[in-house]
């Protein structure tokens, strides 16, 4: 009998402005997924606490806010399937969507620590979303909570088909 593979999905995020967006994302799909077995979900204040909660993940999912000079509200979904070759400077990518991070340990050094720790999962989906508004004591934009709902939506119908 075959194992259904473990997903774990972390909305990365802080209490500051647009990158709430992630944890508002964590708690949608938390409401929506609560009977589902394989698929764990997540909050993380920073990056780093994902390396402690990869053990038996087959599949790890990230939303986090960006700054980006895409529309606010985009979100760019960055793939690895470490069965086959990363796509070229997949890392690279998502440290330029998060240069300006909020975060202590940013996203790619602790992608970057986990492949190094061999504690990546086969595969990893970034779903990076495009913010404006990260300053301390900001609310989250209009543009981006009009947004939240339609990028949950996205992100279940993923998670549901992995």
């Amino acid at each position: 009998m075959f194992d259904s593979p473990s997903i774990l999905f972390v909305g990365v995020g802080s209490p500051h402005g647009d990158d709430r967006i992630g944890w508002h994302i964590a708690e949608i799909l938390s409401r929506e997924l609560v009977d589902q077995d394989q698929i764990t979900v997540r909050k993380a204040a920073v990056p780093m606490d994902i390396v402690d909660w990869l053990e038996d993940c087959d599949e790890l999912h990230i939303c986090d806010a960006a700054e980006s000079q895409e529309p606010i509200g985009t979100v760019r979904r960055i793939e690895s399937t470490f069965g086959q070759p990363p796509p070229a400077d997949w890392l690279g990518c998502i440290q330029q969507l998060h240069g300006s991070s909020s975060h202590d340990f940013s996203l790619a050094a602790t992608l970057q620590l986990a492949r190094q720790l061999s504690r990546l999962p086969p595969r990893v989906v970034v779903h990076a979303v495009s913010a404006s508004r990260l300053k301390e004591g900001s609310l989250i934009s209009a543009a981006l909570q009009r947004r939240v709902q339609e990028i949950a939506s996205t992100i279940l119908g993923e998670l549901a088909n992995a």
